[in-house]
């Protein structure tokens, strides 16, 4: 795609601020220019909002790059990268604008840096990626493919008030190695953790502390056998009171397949904890009965850098997610990789210099 724009419609797929940050990275990996029309079209409130621009302007300033129409509600912007600058960068979402999302932009835009990066907002928040998720599951098998990093909590943030900040060290890796993910293994082991916030007061009419947690433990034992010391609580200090309910499976060949919720506590509507517990156990021994080694969060985020490794990977996946789908649209189009999909297999086949 040398000496062309990689253009692209945000309205497609899902329509959100993800096909913004994907594109926008593969562009910078690429370096050539992109385009993004119709930004969050089909939303209440369409345009950039102001995490989306947190995501923005820190790419912008990590690919020394000129940005054309990026700014709070725009539909249209142009970024033109530069080269990709390691170093200290900081940005703050000034709400509770997830911090997974925007480290989900930048690492395969950095990997290959040393680098830290401070960014402030919602540690765990709805529709991204949660604090365990990140530790547990994506960092070990993305050390599996030589991307190094560490992912360090100062301080938990959740909706609706934030507060969160993460320091995120990045380790120079000189080249990604593709992987084979395809057997189960079977026999899975689940476990859990509540990460627990109540540096709030109660309300009248507030589900108690002691009550919730046991309420959910008990859940958890009836719909996934977990008991015992396979259930922690991790008490979190933060400005909202609230629950992040993480559950997982770990099988005899130790993949892991994970699933998470939240739920904010206020006296007009109380969390549920048989009703949070049942939801989660359902989806989660979905994906592990059939024979998946990857979860659909999980998936997602391993393309741009399986797409970058100097090998082919094939992945065993539940289903392809529509997440899946767009990442993969966009892969195509700038030529980093060719992706196929035969029944539950996924096959990535990187194309360029990069996996060289």
């Amino acid at each position: 795609m040398e000496g062309r724009t990689l253009e692209v419609d945000g309205s497609l797929f899902e329509g959100g601020g993800q096909i913004v940050r994907v594109s926008l990275c593969l562009a910078i990996i690429k370096g050539i220019p992109v385009t993004i029309r119709n930004i969050r079209a089909g939303r209440p409130n369409p345009g950039l909002a102001r995490s989306h621009l947190s995501s923005v302007e820190l790419l912008r300033d990590i690919c020394n790059g000129e940005l054309r129409g990026g700014h709070l509600s725009s539909t249209e912007l142009t970024l033109i990268p530069g080269p990709i600058s390691g170093g200290v960068y900081s940005v703050d979402c000034h709400s509770a604008g997830s911090i997974s999302l925007i480290f989900q932009a930048i690492l395969p835009v950095l990997y290959k840096t040393n680098s830290e990066v401070t960014i402030k907002g919602g540690t765990d928040v709805s529709h991204s990626p949660p604090t365990h998720f990140i530790e547990n599951v994506l960092q070990p098998i993305l050390a599996r493919i030589g991307v190094n990093f560490d992912y360090s909590v100062k301080r938990f943030g959740f909706y609706p008030r934030g507060g969160g900040e993460v320091l995120l060290k990045i380790e120079p890796s000189e080249s990604l190695a593709g992987i084979e993910i395809v057997e189960s293994g079977g026999n899975p082991r689940y476990f859990g953790e509540l990460l627990y916030c109540r540096n709030r007061k109660r309300r009248k009419g507030d589900i108690g502390d002691d009550e919730y947690l046991n309420r959910i433990t008990k859940a958890a034992k009836n719909e996934l056998g977990i008991s015992g010391g396979r259930i922690n609580v991790r008490e979190a200090d933060g400005l909202s009171r609230c629950v992040v309910n993480n559950f997982w499976a770990v099988t005899e060949n130790g993949n892991i397949l994970h699933n998470s919720d939240i739920e904010s506590f206020n006296s007009k509507q109380n969390p549920k904890p048989e009703e949070t517990v049942s939801k989660i156990a359902s989806e989660l021994e979905d994906q592990v009965n059939s024979g998946a080694c990857v979860d659909n969060y999980l998936q997602d985020q391993l393309l741009i850098f399986l797409s970058m490794a100097k090998s082919p990977s094939v992945i065993k996946i539940h289903s392809l997610t529509q997440h899946s789908v767009a990442v993969i649209n966009l892969i195509t189009q700038v030529g980093l990789a060719s992706i196929s999909v035969e029944g539950n297999m996924m096959r990535i086949e990187p194309q360029n210099e990069l996996s060289a």
